[in-house]
């Protein structure tokens, strides 16, 4: 009943011209699917390769947002942690985010997480999860995502 979006990898909106990208299958992630994104240069402007997933419920000025999502570095320069930025934010220009954290992500799956309180209502189909990429020249599974409206905050 709290998830205002569609979880499934072949959801994501991915773009940028410093990438590719295809569905690949694993059974070891979570509904057996992923998205695999490879970056091939890394830019001080990470939003230039990114994965997106539309939020298709509406939120509320005080309600509080669960994002989670599940990501794998598969290949990074010299075996370093990949780096990807989770941001909820609006859909459109001027693209206002709600929350973002730049997170290291392990050569294993896990489940990384954002939350956030929102100051602004966003009705339907206005806002998304968006995964930055453009760290770094690395190659980066996602798999579902779960974004959760929890409803308003207790005080």
């Amino acid at each position: 009943k709290k998830a205002i979006n569609n979880p499934a990898v072949s959801g994501y909106q991915i773009f940028g011209a410093a990438q590719t990208n295809s569905e690949v299958s694993d059974a070891t992630v979570q509904g057996g699917k992923a998205r695999r994104v490879v970056v091939s240069a890394g830019s001080d402007q990470p939003w230039t390769a990114a994965a997106q997933m539309p939020i298709k419920g509406k939120i509320a000025k005080g309600d509080q947002i669960v994002a989670a999502v599940w990501l794998k570095a598969t290949e990074t320069e010299n075996g370093a942690l990949g780096t990807v930025t989770l941001r909820l934010q609006q859909s459109s220009a001027p693209y206002t985010g709600m929350v973002q954290k730049t997170i290291k992500i392990k050569p294993t799956w896990d489940l990384y997480a954002i939350d956030t309180v929102a100051a602004s209502d966003y009705p339907k189909d206005t806002a998304n999860l968006a995964v930055q990429l453009a760290h770094a020249k690395q190659t980066i599974d996602i798999g579902p995502a779960f974004i959760l409206n929890m409803g308003p905050k207790a005080q």
